[in-house]
């Protein structure tokens, strides 16, 4: 399963880092305080789900309705955007994702976001996928929940992760082992070597070019010194000099480490901009203003990054 946005693990494990100290104090009588946003998320039972609200510095516990059992089925998540996009009244490029965390006994995924409306905080959304592409939108007033402030340190036998260090050491080989519940059938596998870690953020910056003939077609090929998300392909885009859009073929090259750019018409000889979206990120899901294992990284806004391209 391939989705169209990061799935965040480093937020959700300390959101299960905090909920180990947090659960205690949750009771019938808690207050249901207001959701200011929605990042980390994780099921603590199956009609119950957790979400990190770090703008409001708080857990909330989710009773979710019942559902029914789900049979097993394969997610297809691509360009699940624009149905959520649709669900909640907006268009896709007002949509960031945060988190998704699967039901359990049930064949649906929920997933955190906000909804920017101009230049102020976000709302937070929360929505579920089934596995046909169906979206239902979760209502943050209305469904039953119970709150409580994550400003205090878990107890003295509990660390956050950020505090117990990376779980991952370089040089060591993990395996991911995935049980199949189907009689006779293998688990299937996984094993990744441990690199080092890439924890600067995307340098748009260093970007390099050779700008292509005024009157051609020919390719602009814009060296990235280092690759970007597989995914990150439509993100970057050319403007001309009045601010639009050119039109044109993109493709990414080597490594994910290049991206080139044709242009449906002959470039015209005046300045043109390269331009990346704000959610462009590298293979580690770091973007240009925020390095992905940065604290509160999901928080941080990026602006639209651009360089210019004279022609020839």
């Amino acid at each position: 399963m391939r989705t169209p946005f990061p799935v965040r693990l480093i937020p959700a494990l300390l959101a299960l880092g905090l909920i180990a100290s947090a659960t205690p104090t949750w009771s019938a009588a808690a207050a249901a305080a207001v959701v200011k946003s929605a990042g980390a998320m994780t099921f603590i039972d199956a009609d119950t789900l957790v979400v990190a609200d770090w703008r409001g510095g708080r857990l909330h516990a989710l009773t979710l309705p019942a559902s029914a059992p789900g049979t097993s089925a394969y997610f297809n998540l691509k360009n699940v955007s624009a149905s959520i996009a649709r669900a909640l009244h907006t268009s896709s490029d007002k949509l960031r994702f945060e988190d998704m965390a699967v039901r359990p006994g049930s064949e649906t995924a929920y997933i955190t976001l906000s909804v920017e409306k101009g230049a102020g905080a976000g709302t937070p959304a929360l929505v579920a996928v089934d596995t046909a592409g169906k979206v239902k939108v979760v209502d943050l007033i209305k469904t039953p929940r119970v709150s409580t402030s994550i400003t205090q340190m878990p107890s003295p036998d509990k660390r956050l992760c950020v505090e117990a260090g990376r779980a991952l050491v370089v040089g060591e080989t993990v395996s991911l082992r995935v049980l199949d519940e189907r009689p006779g059938r293998a688990p299937a596998v996984k094993t990744w070597h441990v690199a080092t870690p890439v924890s600067r953020p995307l340098d748009v910056e260093a970007w390099r070019w050779n700008p292509p003939r005024a009157g051609s077609r020919d390719a602009l090929v814009v060296d990235l010194r280092t690759p970007i998300s597989s995914t990150g392909e439509a993100l970057i885009a050319v403007l001309d000099g009045n601010g639009r859009r050119v039109a044109g073929r993109t493709a990414l090259g080597p490594d994910d480490a290049q991206w080139r750019f044709i242009p449906d018409k002959p470039w015209r000889r005046e300045a043109y901009q390269v331009v990346a979206h704000p959610d462009l990120e590298d293979p580690a899901e770091s973007r240009r203003c925020a390095a992905f294992e940065a604290l509160r990284a999901s928080a941080i806004r990026c602006g639209e990054a651009g360089t210019e391209v004279a022609e020839e």
